[in-house]
């Protein structure tokens, strides 16, 4: 899948601007606050309806404008385009794929699959077990569709296995008392 067009408004120094990048590999060059950054963090907006830099979106969004919209155009492995886009003011969000609106988070995020490399991603290799696992979640995420509803119901029956574990009430569920 690749993104053949993308539209912004109004994230960071980056009034309004359309882009169509080349099929593979595209390089970004510019002077230091010159949007390469935002231009990434917009690509990153896109497909996971959360800033990589900050969390809270309010900051993303330029000062004089009460929301940005992102919005993009995929290619799929089978040809067809996608259209994709999110609307955020801080409180409110709206994504929309194939102008239809009421999507969800993950919806957008098989929509539009992302796995960011960052400075901090040598954690990969010197941090903690936990970086890993979450780096590999999503790119599994991102490959299996059925990963979703699969990771939901095992990080709710670890959830209910720790609080057993720290209340000690497990013994009555495996009939030790």
């Amino acid at each position: 899948m690749s993104l053949i067009k993308l539209d912004i408004h109004h994230v960071r120094n980056i009034q309004h601007i359309t882009l169509t990048p080349c099929p593979g590999i595209n390089i970004i060059l510019g002077e230091n606050a010159s949007g390469k950054s935002s231009l990434l963090e917009a690509i990153f907006i896109l497909g996971r309806a959360k800033s990589f830099r900050t969390p809270s979106i309010k900051s993303v969004i330029q000062q004089q404008h009460s929301q940005l919209i992102v919005t993009g155009q995929t290619q799929q492995p089978d040809g067809r385009i996608q259209h994709i886009g999110i609307q955020l003011d801080g409180k409110a969000i709206e994504i929309r794929i194939n102008q239809q609106s009421g999507q969800t988070r993950s919806d957008l995020a098989y929509a539009l699959p992302l796995q960011f490399i960052q400075p901090k991603s040598y954690e990969l290799l010197d941090g903690s077990a936990k970086f890993r696992r979450e780096f590999l979640d999503w790119g599994v995420f991102n490959d299996t569709p059925r990963f979703l509803p699969a990771w939901r119901n095992y990080k709710k029956a670890l959830m209910q296995r720790n609080f057993l574990l720290k209340t000690k009430t497990y013994r009555a569920i495996s009939g030790m008392e």
